[in-house]
């Protein structure tokens, strides 16, 4: 007899068939309909040729580049960058494939419709906030895990589009053009909503130890948080329990980013205020007010890649703060671009 869906995803990729905490909210969702667009197979899906995405495959390191950059810590984090052909591909298997799929509700991290403001929110009034980080956690996946994501997704579609069909080199292929060096690439637009995929199971563990004590739970990529209406509730109780499920599924929490906030400083949520309301931190919009005013008093230059960072902070501070962004897009287009 054949496995429900959501059973055979999780003995493939090697979960816990028992929960540890069997206490959880169920929340119904509306299911959507996979849309393939007519498709009979992934090349057709895709709108790519099976030869080029076997020669993108086979050839991968050639499509890529890697760069580090500073991280506030002043640690080095390494990018891998998919080239422009490889992108479009990636682009295409997240919108066409990827995004098809919902991932646990806890997720708030690249879900369409869903942003970090959606997340934050779900914390806003509560007391205690608990915040961990993943450690390496897109280097921590791995190549199992996405084969297994994959060949899961494929086969659903399969179960509601009976003319579509797929073959082990499919999944295979789908596997090489979304890794890169043996690990899901921090720098490809697949990445997060993969991450997502593959976690689904983790996600649900997560969300047991936040119903058995009435806190909310949200995950954005490797950014854990917790948070309890009641400011005296012993919320690291849990630090050890997160720990041990974090590493039934090969992930490490960093405990030099694990961080208990209280109401009388500032609790920040993937860089939201969520004491009284929303907000950005004063720190954030007040360093982009003196850039700009400085670049703008000394007449000085910026390139285009440094323009379009800086609006893209701008941009940011606009979800919560729409009059300021317009100021600062204001002063923004004042400055001089160069080449």
């Amino acid at each position: 007899m054949a496995l429900h869906a959501e059973s055979e995803f999780a003995c493939i990729v090697n979960l816990s068939e028992l929960h540890r905490l069997t206490i959880r909210k169920k929340i119904i969702r509306k299911k959507r309909p996979f849309n393939l667009h007519g498709s009979k197979n992934i090349y057709k899906l895709l709108g790519i040729s099976k030869a080029d995405a076997i020669k993108m495959a086979q050839n991968i390191e050639n499509y890529y580049r890697s760069y580090p950059i500073k991280k506030s810590s002043g640690k080095l984090r390494w990018i891998d960058a998919p080239q422009n052909q490889l992108k479009k591909c990636q682009r295409d298997i997240l919108e066409r494939i990827l995004y098809q799929f919902r991932p646990h509700q806890g997720a708030v991290g690249f879900v369409k419709n869903i942003g970090v403001k959606d997340g934050a929110k779900r914390h806003l009034g509560n007391k205690v906030v608990l915040c961990v980080d993943v450690h390496d956690f897109f280097g921590s996946l791995s190549l199992f895990q996405v084969y297994a994501a994959f060949g899961y997704m494929l086969r659903k579609l399969t179960e509601t589009h009976k003319s579509f069909k797929y073959t082990k080199e499919d999944v295979e292929l789908l596997v090489k053009l979304t890794t890169y060096k043996a690990h899901v690439p921090q720098g490809a637009p697949t990445s997060p909503a993969l991450a997502n995929i593959i976690c689904r199971q983790l996600d649900r563990e997560l969300q047991a130890v936040a119903d058995h004590d009435n806190l909310v739970y949200t995950r954005y990529a490797d950014d854990i948080s917790f948070s309890h209406k009641n400011k005296q509730f012993k919320i690291t109780k849990i630090i050890e329990p997160i720990k041990k499920i974090l590493a039934y599924y090969g992930l490490k929490l960093n405990r030099a980013k694990t961080r208990v906030l209280r109401p009388h400083k500032r609790m920040c949520i993937t860089g939201v205020v969520i004491n009284d309301k929303l907000s950005v931190p004063k720190y954030v919009w007040r360093n982009i007010r003196a850039q700009l005013h400085n670049l703008i008093k000394y007449k000085r230059t910026l390139t285009l890649e440094e323009s379009q960072k800086l609006r893209g902070k701008i941009e940011w501070i606009g979800i919560f703060r729409p009059l300021l962004k317009a100021n600062f897009l204001g002063q923004l287009g004042k400055i001089t671009l160069t080449s």
